[in-house]
């Protein structure tokens, strides 16, 4: 699956495929699966507590941003956007020498919550009412 990143307002070609567990595998020494496995785990439980006892409004893209960001961390979001971004670009420096780079960092960790939720198939989180009413039209 191939998608774009936001990264200081340019737009980073990114993929998730067998060569983003890979390079993630080769670099970090650890399985992109078990990594997205315990951090899903952690985000849907905490997503389920802040519905149950009413902390936060979960249909707020925001806010399920801010979620993600607390529950992921900011390595975990580091690591699979590298390894996402590295997938599609192979001149990318080192993970370490790459967020270096970074100018608005907060804005990167927020991009970088797209990304896992790319991976874990929560893309879109919040459809467009436009796109619900085309996806409609075109049942008709």
């Amino acid at each position: 699956m191939r998608f774009n990143v936001t990264i200081d307002d340019k737009q980073i070609p990114a993929r998730y495929t067998g060569k983003t567990a890979r390079l993630y595998r080769e670099q970090f020494h650890k399985d992109i699966f078990e990594t997205l496995s315990k951090i899903s785990a952690a985000f849907f439980s905490e997503v389920a507590r802040a519905q149950k006892d009413n902390l936060l409004d979960i249909s707020n893209p925001a806010v399920l941003a801010s979620v993600s960001m607390k529950v992921i961390g900011a390595q975990n979001l580091e690591e699979l956007t590298w390894a996402a971004i590295a997938a599609e670009n192979p001149n990318i420096p080192l993970p370490a020498d790459w967020v270096d780079t970074v100018e608005d960092y907060q804005g990167f960790l927020l991009a970088a919550t797209m990304v896992y939720h790319h991976m874990v198939g929560n893309v879109p989180l919040v459809e467009s009412e436009d796109t619900t009413e085309e996806d409609e039209d075109k049942k008709k």
